[in-house]
């Protein structure tokens, strides 16, 4: 790095270092919260559920479609409207910008790195998976399924558990339960709570019927489930041979009491406390459902259960969980108009539809010169070349993806930056496609999408991060930007400025960098009073990397034994 660039990147640190550092901006001298208080078991009230029977913990909601379609399409942008509510940063975030493990989250692979086996099985590990081989077991189909896209119908395995079978659509062959199990295994990488979901291949004869079942679809129309409505079910299913392709969906643990809502808070869990809109997780869930397309990111695809203790059912925790991922790349509907729109319009898109009624229909949209990417590909109109992160909407307005800031898309872009195409690769190989060219093509766009994704996030806020203290005065860090690809490494010109209202107002230290972004400064030894939690012990790193336009800010006091960091902040450039 030359002299003058150097001179440059401290100066311009040394006035961001003037112009945030507060006098009563000191973080305290102790840990980051890593554990949220709604993990801890909490006594709830117990009640009569409509078929009489007591039941402890919250009681169950039921979301209709219709209306949250309604509410989040017409109402809540209307009230919105003529409401003054300023944008407001995420609620539940630690000193270090990060999100603290909760019923709701768990820092998996952005906090430790994930082999490749451990995310092939992602959400299936500690518990059993159902395979072909268990046929034997005996497999009895004990629920149909109600609603949903796709048929489908609860199993009972013995000595396995109860699991979920769902199958393809003549339409769409291979593609949702393959959607189903890849996508489940990226948010649970990312480190949200996802159901355990497997493509597996089953003779249909070994599937034995409970007598007396039924089953509802979408209409309300309910109907008796027995052999003849289960072979027309597995008519068009996708099949291997003599047998029918399903994603197995193992039962979830608990009692559910129904979706959680992306607003508010529900007011029977005394430990739901944060507005939904304001969570972290759930704003920044919007980049992740950008990347895998998963446009029906809607209330109704997602469930919360009650796990209540052995010894007291009264006192538990709910804990939220992500389901029903069969949309991800690329869902077909009957009407091609649709199936354009997919992931760049909203089903109802009044902005859209008036800027197009303003203009005669002159102005081309993203959809208008759509495209499948390959002639017989099982993903219709899922591509990378017309991804536009910023621009991707859902199938109708989500109030927390609404509330996303910079900020909260930069965090979730800082775990997909480790999901790098290895993983990507497993994940897509668990959807066990028999034609190997979906295979690749889907690894490709994939990693495609998350380049687009991390070049948007990680060159704004900065992308430095993994903070450490790897001598009693020096910190060590890792540029994100640079180890994920985005940026090179001969790019990466890293400054780092110290400030003390002890001791200077601003001075340069030395920084060495060295390969994949690694980042190293090596810090003085300053001293102060006796109490390490002394003011005059509180000092502020602010690092660059040349790259982002914002800076990390790191918090430590200087302590008798050595350093500790106490915050991270990523101011806005």
């Amino acid at each position: 790095m030359s002299g003058r660039r150097a001179g440059a990147g401290l100066g311009a640190m040394a006035l961001l270092v003037a112009c945030a550092q507060g006098p009563n901006g000191r973080f305290p001298l102790a840990p980051a919260m890593e554990r949220d208080p709604d993990l801890e078991p909490t006594i709830n009230g117990c009640h009569k559920n409509e078929k009489g029977k007591t039941e402890c913990g919250p009681e169950a909601y039921t979301s209709s479609f219709a209306w949250d379609a309604a509410d989040n399409s017409v109402f809540r942008p209307l009230a919105q409207f003529f409401a003054v509510k300023p944008g407001a940063e995420a609620r539940d975030v630690n000193s270090m910008d990060e999100v603290p493990d909760s019923s709701w989250f768990e820092n998996r692979i952005g906090k430790r790195p994930m082999t490749v086996t451990e995310l092939s099985h992602g959400p299936c590990i500690g518990g059993p998976e159902l395979l072909a081989s268990d046929e034997d077991l005996g497999i009895l189909i004990d629920q149909g399924k109600d609603n949903g896209a796709n048929p489908g119908f609860r199993v009972s395995v013995k000595d396995k558990g109860r699991f979920m079978l769902k199958v393809d659509t003549a339409a769409e062959p291979e593609r949702a339960t393959g959607a189903t199990s890849i996508a489940a295994r990226f948010y649970y990488a990312a480190g949200y709570h996802a159901p355990c979901d497997s493509v597996v291949y089953l003779h249909p004869d070994k599937l034995k019927l409970k007598p007396g079942l039924t089953i509802t679809d979408n209409t309300g129309v309910t109907k008796k489930l027995d052999a003849a409505k289960l072979k027309s079910m597995l008519t068009d299913a996708s099949r291997r041979g003599d047998r029918v392709r399903f994603v197995a969906s193992r039962w979830l643990e608990g009692r559910p009491v129904g979706p959680y809502t992306y607003a508010g808070t529900k007011d029977d869990d005394p430990l739901d406390v944060v507005p939904h809109e304001d969570r972290r997780e759930l704003r920044g869930a919007r980049i992740i459902a950008a990347w895998l397309n998963h446009f029906d990111s809607r209330e109704q695809n997602s469930m919360a259960v009650w796990l209540g203790e052995k010894d007291d059912p009264r006192r538990g925790i709910v804990r939220h969980y992500i389901i029903d991922l069969g949309d991800c790349f690329g869902s077909r509907w009957d009407w091609d108009e649709i199936t354009r729109r997919l992931g760049h319009a909203y089903y109802f898109d009044n902005p859209l539809f008036l800027e197009d009624f303003g203009s005669l229909g002159i102005v081309e949209r993203p959809w208008d010169r759509q495209r499948k990417g390959f002639r017989d590909s099982l993903f219709f109109y899922f591509r990378a070349d017309d991804f536009d992160v910023d621009a991707w909407r859902g199938g109708y307005p989500n109030p927390a993806f609404s509330r996303m800031t910079e900020h909260d898309g930069a965090w979730l872009a800082r775990i997909l930056a480790h999901i790098e195409t290895p993983l990507i690769a497993e994940a897509v190989r668990i959807g066990d496609f028999t034609d190997p060219r979906q295979t690749r093509y889907l690894t490709d766009v994939l990693a495609e999408r998350r380049r687009r994704i991390l070049d948007r996030y990680l060159t704004r806020l900065s992308p430095v991060s993994e903070v450490k203290v790897t001598a009693p005065y020096e910190l060590c860090m890792t540029d994100l930007a640079v180890s994920s690809g985005v940026a090179h490494q001969d790019a990466l010109a890293p400054t780092a400025v110290l400030t003390s209202a002890q001791h200077w107002a601003a001075r340069g230290m030395p920084v060495r960098s060295g390969p994949g972004g690694k980042v190293c400064v090596s810090l003085p030894q300053l001293g102060g009073a006796p109490d390490d939690a002394d003011p005059s012990r509180y000092h502020v790193l602010v690092v660059g990397d040349g790259i982002a336009k914002g800076a990390l800010r790191i918090h430590y006091y200087e302590r008798a034994s050595g350093i500790q960091v106490v915050g991270l902040e990523r101011p806005d450039p």
